[in-house]
């Protein structure tokens, strides 16, 4: 049986999960519907994302849904993969230096609401991995799908703001260009940018004929990102979309597929450049455009710019190797650095960079080891993994360690990753297969 990377297939459920007769209530009849709305309505909701900018610990609509629920599924029978020990492990190293750097924090109680906040979006990161990993036919295919809807509601507000076709416009803009539900324009681009490489994924697969419909909600988002108008998420989308491409033809598949897919590829540059034509043609957005269009701007320059910052916080870390604490950069320079890593190394020290840098090699390693099993879900992974590695690069430019959809997308990739383990391990091994009724009964579910 092959699943050629571009469908799902009937999976059991993980190793380690209750057998057959045993499972968790969740898993049956009317729990396994309101526990896949309760998923569904989640992921749908992370569009929303605003809050108090001046503090540390903000808690939006979706953490305040998303963490009862982390705790009703584990309460109730998820388990937690033995697959993730080691970046359980890295995490966890990563954390203890954030304590010993707080030793040295001017401001101990910042330290502790970031940290806290740390510790969440991990809990997230485990939950969305256990979660694909207990049914990855059900529920990769749902949570893809509520990104999507978030994603094209928040494209659908931070357009119609920017051009003032809705009311309180201004509520959705920062510096005249659109956050729509996000504090900042330069997390809501790159928000935007997994659901444009999941649609292409879905219109490649695509029998039926009212998908066609997926072609305006993929250009709103296009355009919404575009309007954004953050280099980064401009550069995070080619990156992600040339890495999807080329993980797509360096696996097996048919011609039909091959063909269909570089034809959406076309399709997709067509409406991109009319879209983006269409905006052009207003005199506001073509002067953002050109101001924005260039690799270097006069802030990150100027004294005391990003540049300047980015140059300071090297100097810092060296001189503070056990960190000064999580949070406590703004205190002490009006600027942040605008890099993740110099973020962490400044926060806690060596131990906390080493601990980050690994977990994100093992993932990209292991990511890519994956590629090579034919396993259901294999095209998630294209997708996740791609998208995955262009937010590494442009981690490079920005801080990204508490964007809340980066960590759903280490969930996607490492409930991939255990889940290719597992199909491997399980597809070794004829017996193994035929007493988890992976055999000649399979059949494939396309999406």
């Amino acid at each position: 049986m092959t699943t050629d990377g571009w469908a799902m297939a009937s999976m059991p459920r993980a190793s380690n999960s209750p057998k057959e007769g045993h499972e968790p209530f969740w898993h049956q009849g009317m729990w396994a519907n309101i526990a896949m709305a309760a998923l569904f309505v989640v992921m749908s909701i992370s569009f929303y994302l605003k809050s108090d900018v001046k503090e540390v610990a903000q808690p939006t609509f979706y953490d305040l849904l998303l963490v009862p629920m982390v705790a009703s599924f584990f309460l109730f029978g998820l388990k937690i993969p033995k697959g993730l020990a080691w970046p359980m492990l890295f995490w966890g190293l990563l954390l203890v230096g954030y304590a010993i750097g707080s030793f040295n924090a001017h401001t101990p109680g910042e330290a502790r609401d970031y940290t806290i906040v740390v510790i969440y979006l991990i809990l997230t990161f485990i939950f969305f991995t256990s979660v694909i990993c207990a049914d990855p036919r059900r529920h990769l295919q749902l949570l893809w799908n509520g990104y999507l809807l978030a994603a094209f509601i928040a494209a659908a507000i931070g357009t119609l703001a920017y051009f003032h076709a809705i009311p309180n416009a201004e509520f959705f803009l920062r510096y005249d260009r659109p956050t729509a539900t996000f504090n900042d324009p330069n997390v809501f681009g790159p928000y935007l940018v997994a659901p444009v490489l999941y649609v292409l994924h879905k219109l490649t697969l695509t029998r039926k004929a009212r998908d066609v419909f997926l072609l305006p909600v993929v250009g709103t988002i296009i355009l919404a990102l575009f309007l954004s108008f953050s280099r980064g998420a401009w550069a995070n989308l080619i990156v992600s979309m040339l890495l999807y491409v080329g993980f797509m033809l360096a696996t097996p598949h048919g011609k039909q597929q091959t063909d269909r897919l570089l034809f959406l590829l076309i399709g997709i540059a067509v409406v991109s450049v009319v879209v983006i034509s269409w905006a052009l043609s207003d005199p506001t957005v073509s002067a953002h455009f050109i101001d924005r269009f260039s690799l270097v701007q006069s802030y990150d320059v100027e004294e005391q710019g990003r540049f300047w910052t980015q140059a300071r916080a090297i100097e810092v870390g060296m001189s503070n190797l056990l960190g000064l604490g999580p949070a406590q950069w703004p205190g002490l320079y009006s600027t942040d650095p605008h890099n993740v890593y110099l973020s962490i190394f400044v926060a806690g020290g060596y131990l906390s960079l080493l601990s980050y840098l690994g977990f994100l090699i093992l993932t990209v390693v292991r990511g890519l080891r994956s590629l090579k099993v034919d396993f259901p879900g294999r095209s998630f992974l294209m997708i996740s993994l791609a998208v995955t590695i262009a937010h590494v690069g442009e981690a490079m430019i920005i801080d990204v360690d508490n964007w809340r959809h980066l960590y759903f997308l280490f969930g996607s990739c490492w409930g991939c990753i255990l889940t290719a383990d597992r199909f491997k391990a399980m597809a070794g091994s004829e017996d193994g297969i035929m007493s988890r009724g992976i055999s000649s009964q399979n059949r494939i579910v396309t999406m």
